[in-house]
């Protein structure tokens, strides 16, 4: 079927670059790890008619979704993460990739798990292209 495609990574320049890298969420500071469950649980419960795969509690999340509504959850996860963010560091540090495109089972709960299907790794390899931060659509 097609879905819409989410994935998010914090790619701070300078300061905590090393979150970059993280993908134990209990490696990260108490007050961030409250942030983000603040947050994936604000969004899934915001948009759970349009979920299909939910946001998980990870530092790099993402969602499978409705393709006809991710570009409101788009925007809505890029400012809720860009300004929790900005408590840490004043730069801008949320990169977004987004695609619609087929993936045939969604029967997971993190977007991480997801079989290696073409528009998992074409949005996979543009989110790992380059730490800029913003919006990006395939």
């Amino acid at each position: 079927m097609i879905y819409g495609l989410i994935y998010l990574r914090i790619v701070p320049k300078d300061q905590l670059t090393w979150i970059k890298y993280c993908q134990i969420f209990s490696a990260l500071p108490k007050q961030l790890q409250n942030d983000i469950r603040t947050i994936v649980d604000d969004l899934n419960e915001k948009y759970k008619s349009d979920l299909i795969v939910p946001f998980s509690y990870t530092p790099q999340t993402g969602a499978v979704v409705n393709p006809m509504s991710y570009n409101k959850i788009v925007q809505d996860l890029y400012d809720r993460y860009d300004s929790m963010m900005k408590k840490y560091i004043s730069e801008p540090s949320i990169r977004i990739v987004v695609d619609v495109g087929n993936i045939e089972n969604t029967d997971f709960n993190s977007v991480h798990k997801l079989r290696p299907e073409p528009v998992v790794v074409k949005v996979g390899h543009k989110l790992d292209s380059s730490d800029d931060s913003g919006i990006y659509r395939i």
